[in-house]
């Protein structure tokens, strides 16, 4: 990753063995959009826009020396490209293991149970968490009285906490997030600052769950309304989306089922691991020459 590219690149000059870059997402673009989201009066914004160029200078040179540059999407192709124009950059799309999130037959999943998933620690995760709770859930809540929203993961801000009786579940550390998702009717990825690909719609797709997401949140993946991939950032919109699909059984089995065959065709790990794998085989061949 672009972290530990410095390190990589020493290596390849030191051994004169070709390296490649795996980048998760085009880290400098996180900074900006944090920067963009503090207002203009507060000195965090001209801190945060500062690093963010510094980081994209510093990004752009780690890829152009790299032999090879993975971006997980075709959005980030673009972004990387920017940076190096001449630089040798391959989408290998990020993936899942469809097998191990294949919904299990006889779990049953709770009607209106929504599941939010993410690293509590990352401060932008709790922000779109803190924008989902006061903007958008207390408008699903007033349709639909008995929707709950799931929060599973250790480390979940106290905020959120012992707020049960506003249909919020915080379930803490789960050893996996399968038996989360397989009882849940929906997925949740309200996000304001990020870049690269959620995983976690890959895996929630994978386990038969449509997602509504806003765009920085669905970023990366191409699925559409019809693939079980609903985009909205204004909260009324997103809420009514939300209300829609809890309150409609025969729509979310179909985009259910659609969700899961989006992720096994787009999205199988073992696709993107052969792409890998092939291109690596053919630097190394060519490095002993």
């Amino acid at each position: 990753h672009t972290a530990m590219a410095p390190l990589a690149l020493e290596l390849k000059r030191r051994f004169a063995i070709p390296v490649g870059l795996r980048l998760h997402n085009v880290e400098w673009m996180i900074w900006k959009r944090y920067a963009d989201n503090l207002r203009k009066i507060d000195p965090r914004h001209w801190y945060v826009a500062s690093q963010a160029n510094k980081l994209r200078r510093a990004e752009a040179a780690c890829i152009a020396a790299a032999d090879v540059s993975w971006t997980m999407s075709g959005v980030d192709e673009l972004r990387a490209r920017s940076l190096a124009p001449h630089a040798t950059i391959i989408t290998a799309p990020a993936g899942v293991n469809t097998a191990e999130w294949k919904p299990v037959e006889g779990v049953r999943r709770i009607e209106h149970q929504c599941v939010l998933a993410a690293a509590w620690t990352w401060r932008h995760n709790v922000e779109g968490l803190r924008w989902f709770v006061r903007d958008v859930f207390p408008r699903v809540r007033r349709t639909v009285s008995d929707a709950t929203l799931l929060l599973p993961g250790k480390n979940l801000p106290e905020e959120f906490l012992h707020r049960e009786r506003e249909g919020i579940v915080a379930s803490g550390y789960v050893p996996t997030m399968q038996a989360s998702y397989q009882s849940s009717a929906l997925f949740v990825c309200p996000l304001f600052v990020g870049s690269g690909v959620r995983i976690k719609i890959m895996e929630a797709m994978a386990a038969g769950l449509p997602v509504v997401a806003t765009h920085i949140g669905a970023e990366g993946v191409e699925a559409t309304r019809e693939e079980g991939l609903i985009v909205e950032d204004d909260p009324q919109r997103q809420a009514d989306e939300i209300i829609r699909l809890l309150g409609d059984f025969n729509e979310r089995t179909r985009l259910s089922n659609a969700a899961m065959d989006y992720v096994n065709q787009h999205h199988e790990w073992s696709a993107s691991i052969d792409r890998i794998a092939d291109y690596y085989r053919r630097l190394a061949t060519h490095a002993m020459r």
